[in-house]
């Protein structure tokens, strides 16, 4: 399993960018099976990590924020662990995500451990390299140990989406200058969200130049409430917040002014 980190589902060839250069993951794109309508419950770093390994909502494996630890009891419902447990080589390099202290991670439930706590960093002391090499590398240490006799299970997590040096030639686009009067592909505002509903099927299959806009969700009556509502509390919320963000010298003087 390979994780990408901070990267969004149209950032990649296989998905239409044409901005992006992502020829290796096109490969496998095009080898396997891409997965349009899946979706997340919960689309944040730890939390989505931890649904991965355990195959479950967060309600279920009770992972919240980015300081909780897998868990020993919560670990043996993981996949990494059973496929362990069942004769696979097992192995995690690069970001693990979850927990945020050496005691929190499972690195003695994998026969095959090249991860640390945190974020990661992209330089370390310890290496000169590049964290996104470094982890290329150890990936072909974990296949060059791999017993041959015994199927093998390997979690990569890169940290850097894309590397600004993966291109050819003068292919990368130069980007808008200050004074440009040509906006690039990469900065033109996108098109507004349609709502593709099963309530009006004929008005959203009609060509886009006789029904132009047609299936665009304006905004509801309650909408137009909601931002009035947000409008004429956001003075006096903002005001309480940034009290209870300050210690007490600072709230004294932010009242005085």
């Amino acid at each position: 399993m390979i994780l990408a980190d901070d990267a969004r589902f149209d950032e990649f060839g296989y998905a239409g960018n044409k901005i992006i250069q992502t020829p290796n993951i096109d490969k496998l794109a095009a080898r396997g099976v891409v997965f349009n309508n899946a979706y997340v419950t919960t689309a944040i770093c730890v939390v989505s990590r931890a649904s991965i390994f355990t195959g479950q909502h967060a309600r279920a494996h009770g992972i919240w924020n980015f300081s909780d630890p897998v868990g020993h009891e919560r670990w043996q419902r993981t996949y990494p662990h059973l496929l362990r447990a069942s004769g696979y080589y097992t192995g995690m390099i690069g970001k693990f995500g979850i927990g945020r202290k050496p005691e929190h991670l499972p690195s003695d439930d994998f026969d095959f451990w090249r991860s640390r706590p945190g974020n990661l960093s992209y330089f370390d002391k310890s290496s000169p390299e590049h964290l996104t090499k470094r982890i290329g590398d150890q990936a072909l240490e974990f296949l060059s140990t791999a017993p041959a006799n015994k199927p093998w299970c390997l979690n990569i997590g890169f940290k850097a989406p894309t590397r600004k040096t993966r291109r050819r030639g003068n292919s990368r686009p130069t980007p808008a200058t200050r004074n440009s009067t040509r906006t690039p592909p990469s900065r033109r505002p996108r098109p507004p969200r349609t709502r593709r509903s099963k309530n009006c099927p004929s008005r959203c299959n009609a060509p886009r130049a006789a029904n132009a806009g047609s299936c665009v969700s304006p905004p509801t009556k309650w909408r137009w409430k909601q931002r009035a509502t947000f409008t004429a509390w956001s003075p006096a919320w903002i005001g309480k917040w940034g009290e209870s963000s300050m210690n007490s010298k600072n709230a004294a003087c932010w009242k005085t002014h």
